[in-house]
């Protein structure tokens, strides 16, 4: 008789398969003692008639025999368990090279980063997304095709179908779900959408590859490089001189670094199918997660802060106990297995910037996003757009300069140049001088400008312009021609010095139409 724990003999010991025990059925006797009895013996009799044939009665079971079945039973069960457990091991495995694919998981992180704008937007009838299947290959191959960049096809979307058509609602902010390099052919399509989107006044936010700083991955960008003199060396001349010498490179904005999209997947208990499954990650290396663009996490930002004042002045910094500015609450929030769930808290971001290392990003022209330690949030506390303005000797200019250069005031200037272009695009051959439209553009200015530096913050963001001017000229050999220059001064509730700007667009009287 086998022991509890060892492997009973097979039913057919010629069989290399697994014996009908092994499988669960329970054999009154034994399978040998079963052949034996089947076999015809030669001193046996004849077989009686099926009429004479007595009916035998059910062979006893003895207390011994039974104990055995019960024991050869219970390791049938054990011994399917393990098959059962060694299939999910296998399953997992290959879901997990499914999930961790780079292409599954850019495809993934892609969507969810959808599914959180909407989840943000929900509720508003403010705001209206809409999607564009483009690659950065397409994207690339579009604006290299063009002679110029108003002959791409991003220009004819941005630009042409939305801002410069009558009916056309032009676009607030685009989230460019691309991390481009410093690679010149990058560059070269950097160039190409800034003036896209410049013309058409969107600022658009994209994400940041690390191998723009030389690097595999964020978590290789430790707090002794110096981000200052690395953006120094000769291989980023192409970089620097896209952000200096390209005005239109305040309208694009790098966010970094990526940030969680999902917290992976583990075994609790709660699928009905019962398959278990534990996602395999790595804490060090962080390989393993679902990690998507920060564009995401600052286009949530931006639609919170529109949804909730219409206005985008409050999308920087972070207040105590306070849900509002740069502050990024939404995150999927992990914790370390080695306490229970909820306490220790991992940050949902790649890496753990430092404070200096957060303001030489936003120095060279990125939107960093800073994690707070053992805590689910994260915030922006800049949002410098890409574009580096040209040093001035004076502290006030270097300080306007700066102010001009945020994203933040370029998304709240940019809504005045679309309601601008809007009225007068929809009013073409209502002006007949170049006086009737200052007028008229300068009589709706005015209604959202006072220049009372003391008003409450209520007064500011209903009245979100502390001065305001137009000039209007006719063109030079366009008759009925205009070009609108539009002088603002922007004033919010989180920036003490204003920043002017100028916005050109062009009108058309009746005649000239």
């Amino acid at each position: 008789m086998a022991a509890p724990d060892e492997v009973p003999p097979s039913a057919d010991t010629g069989s290399t398969g697994i014996s009908l025990a092994e499988l669960g059925f329970d054999l009154p006797v034994p399978a040998a003692d079963l052949a034996d009895a089947a076999a015809p013996q030669a001193h046996e009799k004849a077989p009686p008639s099926p009429a004479e044939e007595p009916v035998p009665e059910a062979p006893a079971v003895s207390p011994l025999t039974r104990a055995e079945l019960d024991k050869r039973n219970a390791w049938t069960r054990r011994a399917i368990d393990r098959l059962i457990a060694a299939i999910d091991r296998m399953l997992s495995a290959q879901v997990d090279e499914i999930l961790h694919h780079p292409k599954t998981q850019r495809l993934e992180a892609s969507w969810r980063g959808v599914m959180w704008l909407l989840r943000v937007a929900d509720g508003s009838k403010w705001i209206r997304i809409k999607l564009l299947n483009m690659t950065w290959m397409e994207l690339t191959r579009d604006i290299d095709r063009a002679l110029e960049f108003d002959q791409s096809q991003i220009f004819d979307k941005v630009y042409t179908q939305e801002f410069d058509t009558p009916g056309g609602i032009p676009y607030g902010l685009i989230i460019a779900d691309y991390e481009p390099t410093k690679h010149p052919r990058d560059i070269a399509t950097l160039r190409g959408l800034a003036s896209a989107v410049g013309a058409a006044h969107t600022p658009t936010v994209l994400g940041c590859s690390p191998a723009v700083f030389g690097v595999d991955g964020f978590r290789e960008l430790v707090s002794t490089i110096d981000l200052t003199a690395l953006f120094q060396r000769g291989e980023f001349t192409a970089w620097r001189g896209f952000c200096s010498s390209t005005e239109d490179a305040r309208y694009l904005g790098f966010a970094l670094p990526r940030v969680l999209m999902r917290k992976p997947y583990r075994n609790d208990g709660n699928r009905a199918d019962g398959f278990v499954y534990s996602e395999t990650t790595h804490l060090r290396s962080g390989r393993g997660w679902l990690w998507g663009s920060a564009a995401y996490a600052f286009g949530a930002v931006v639609v919170r802060s529109f949804a909730t004042y219409g206005w985008f002045a409050d999308i920087r910094g972070a207040g105590r106990d306070m849900t509002g500015g740069g502050l990024v609450d939404d995150m999927p929030t992990p914790w370390f297995t080695t306490d229970r769930p909820g306490v220790g808290i991992r940050v949902p971001v790649e890496i753990q910037l430092t404070e200096r290392q957060e303001k030489e990003l936003s120095d060279v022209g990125f939107i960093p996003l800073v994690p707070a330690r053992l805590t689910a949030f994260a915030a922006f506390h800049s949002n410098q757009s890409s574009w580096v303005p040209p040093r001035y000797d004076k502290a006030a200019a270097r300080m306007n300069a700066k102010l001009s250069s945020m994203l933040q005031q370029i998304l709240c200037v940019s809504r005045f140049a679309h309601y601008i272009k809007v009225m007068a695009r929809d009013e073409v051959g209502s002006f007949r001088t170049a006086d009737e439209c200052r007028d008229k553009l300068m009589k709706w200015l005015q209604t959202y400008t006072q220049s009372n530096d003391d008003a409450p913050l209520e007064t500011k963001a209903r009245y979100p312009l502390r001065d305001a001017d137009i000039e209007v000229t006719e063109l030079v050999g366009k008759p009925g021609s205009f070009a609108v220059v539009a002088r603002l001064q922007p004033q919010f509730q989180l920036d003490e010095i204003g920043a002017n700007f100028n916005l050109v667009s062009t009108v058309r009287t009746q005649d000239a139409a």
